[in-house]
């Protein structure tokens, strides 16, 4: 009897004894995840690229606001010192018309014509007037102008006569010929002097001096010179740099030295960075001293251009404020990422455990 030929199916020979997956189906379980991979790190590629952006849009816009807060420190200052120095020149202008000034030096005139002074040699009258370097001719003029000192902030006032003599000194004076001096011609011609800063010996401390012809109506009749002191200076740098160490304001001569400063500093101490400040007055920030010691700062002229205000500020203090703000960012965006780095471990882990599953359901299904 024949035997009618069957019709199953011989089974599925695999290698190493088990079915395999079909081509198709390998390459839809490497674009799945090659896709998993592609959104793990593709946002984090994105998040790096932001933060890195977005620190140097940080680092200018904070270092732009430093800059501007000097330059304005500055700025401020000096109309500060000028407001105050015109103040200080209109208070010797009121000195100079008072009728007490104007008499005491007219007395001195005559006084001195009746000793005939005016004849002597400045060595014969400095010999004379060792003791006293004044006349003293009014009481009252003296009374008058000490009264001033402590309401003004004034360390000394003389007035001299017509020949440049003192007739009233409000304290001892170095000498007693004035005339000789180069603040006491320019003030008899010109009429008044700009503000000069310098250590004053007698008054034994740092002071500012303005001098202005005294008149009798036109006709000159001597000379007044009054010595601030600079307390004021100092409070309206102060007010200027916005108080506090980290921004600080100088006040600088013309030959580098530190008239007044809005913080605690010895007067007339040379300022460090004075060759840097040449051509840098209202040219915005500039940089100066070591690398150490690097400082940014703001120059901006002051007292008719002989003195120069000076903003400065440490280069690591103005850049503080960016390197804290810098590493709050880049810790945020670490949390931002290490969360991410998690979500797609997790959703990978996820992927790759229903694989065997698939598998088995894909062999059971042709098997029968």
């Amino acid at each position: 009897m024949k035997q009618r030929p069957s019709t199953s199916s011989a089974p599925i020979s695999v290698e190493a004894g088990s079915p395999t997956l079909p081509a198709k189906a390998r390459r839809r379980g490497s674009v799945r995840r090659g896709l998993l991979v592609f959104l793990g790190i593709a946002p984090l590629l994105v998040i790096g690229g932001g933060t890195s952006l977005a620190l140097r849009f940080l680092r200018q816009s904070m270092s732009d606001d430093e800059n501007a807060r000097i330059v304005n420190a500055a700025s401020l200052s000096k109309q500060l010192v000028d407001r105050v120095l015109a103040e200080r020149s209109r208070q010797v202008a009121l000195v100079a018309s008072s009728p007490s000034v104007i008499a005491a030096a007219e007395r001195g005139s005559s006084i001195s014509r009746e000793r005939k002074l005016p004849d002597k040699s400045i060595g014969e009258l400095e010999a004379m007037f060792k003791a006293t370097r004044s006349q003293q001719v009014d009481d009252g003029a003296k009374s008058f102008l000490a009264d001033l000192e402590t309401r003004l902030d004034i360390a000394e006032t003389m007035v001299t006569d017509q020949y440049g003599y003192n007739a009233v000194t409000t304290a001892p004076s170095n000498d007693f010929v004035q005339s000789d001096e180069g603040w006491w011609q320019a003030a008899w011609t010109s009429g008044t002097t700009s503000a000069q800063a310098k250590y004053d010996s007698a008054a034994k401390a740092t002071v500012v001096e303005l001098a202005s012809v005294v008149r009798n109506h036109d006709a000159k009749v001597g000379v007044v010179k009054v010595k601030f002191g600079l307390s004021v200076v100092d409070s309206v740098l102060a007010q200027g740099g916005a108080g506090g160490n980290a921004l600080r304001v100088d006040l600088v001569d013309s030959t580098g030295r530190i008239i007044a400063s809005s913080t605690r500093s010895d007067r007339f101490r040379d300022f460090s960075g004075y060759a840097a400040l040449a051509g840098n007055d209202g040219n915005g920030v500039f940089t100066f001293g070591s690398d150490s010691l690097k400082q940014r700062g703001a120059v901006a002229a002051a007292n008719g251009g002989r003195w120069r205000v000076v903003a400065h500020m440490s280069d690591a203090t103005a850049g503080r404020a960016y390197y804290v703000a810098k590493w709050v960012l880049v810790l945020a965006v670490f949390g931002i990422m290490a969360s991410s780095s998690l979500r797609f471990s997790s959703s990978a882990a996820s992927s790759n455990a229903g694989s065997p599953a698939r598998r088995r359901g894909w062999l059971v299904s042709h098997r029968r």
